[in-house]
């Protein structure tokens, strides 16, 4: 076999195992970072009869989010919109029994689904859930008949577990008045090299960095208050992560720490402290 013949080869071996190798670490990604469900027929959650279903598209295709208008004045304008991002096994609807205690009688809720959870087409990424945040958004000031600068004057950022580093890809970009992170974490890198060690865990591409973003933050909106609502039992992101987060940055964040709840358990065992927080800006 002739020497060209061998580099033909070797070329097309070596384009075969990069391509082969980042495929793989994709689908890998794909399977430990996110947990999609659908809305099936057996599906329960607290019903909200007020609830709007919101249709978009988005280069991943068709995507669904819901608005739950103010309590007591379904028709009006609410003062706030709080915006909500669940973690990475949370469907949109989750959020149903949170919200149906909240005590504020003026406040709408935004739930977006990400890609492939719900009724949404595509797959999740940083990058096509930041175009799920920003083309909901858009079609949620269309419904109010707002404009989308008018609906960001009055959005509030909610982002537990992954939403946490969803809603602070969001609020580097846009204006909002308060963001709270539930349970958050540093970075996905972090959590990453903690589970399967180095060099693997810098092979991550899809890199919610909540570290980075508060940086930003700090440059871009310095007079935004960011507040941390974290379980000290928390074993799925520690809270040293939290605690982290609101020393590196203790200017501008603030970090609760709630006893006795774990990951799962914090959303409903902290409700009124979360509460509290919605309402003390």
């Amino acid at each position: 076999m002739g020497m060209k013949n061998i580099l033909r080869i070797m070329v097309i071996f070596t384009f075969v195992f990069f391509i082969g190798g980042y495929a793989m670490i994709e689908w890998l990604q794909q399977k430990a970072i996110y947990f999609p469900r659908e809305y099936t027929t057996d599906y329960h959650f607290v019903q909200l009869p007020r609830t709007q279903k919101i249709s978009f598209m988005t280069s991943e295709g068709s995507q669904f989010a819901f608005y739950v208008p103010p309590k007591e004045k379904i028709e009006s304008i609410p003062q706030r919109i709080w915006v909500l991002f669940g973690g990475n096994a949370m469907l949109a609807l989750d959020w149903s029994e949170f919200i149906q205690h909240y005590p504020d009688q003026n406040t709408g809720f935004f739930l977006i689904d990400y890609p492939g959870y719900g009724y949404n087409q595509g797959r999740p990424s940083p990058k096509s859930i930041l175009e799920n945040s920003e083309q909901g958004i858009a079609v949620l000031a269309e419904t109010l008949g707002l404009s989308v600068n008018e609906v960001l004057s009055k959005v509030h950022l909610l982002g537990h577990s992954l939403g946490s580093g969803v809603a602070l890809e969001f609020a580097v970009r846009f204006p909002v008045s308060q963001v709270i992170l539930s349970a958050p974490f540093t970075s996905i890198q972090e959590i990453a090299c903690s589970i399967v060690g180095k060099p693997l865990c810098y092979l991550i591409t899809h890199r919610f960095d909540n570290y980075a973003r508060l940086q930003e933050l700090s440059n871009v909106f310095p007079l935004l208050q960011v507040s941390i609502i974290h379980g000290i039992e928390d074993q799925i992101i520690p809270i040293r992560m939290g605690r982290k987060l609101a020393q590196d940055f203790q200017n501008f964040v603030s970090i609760q720490e709630i006893q006795q709840a774990d990951h799962n358990s914090l959303l409903s065992i902290a409700e009124k402290q979360f509460y509290a927080t919605m309402q003390a800006d």
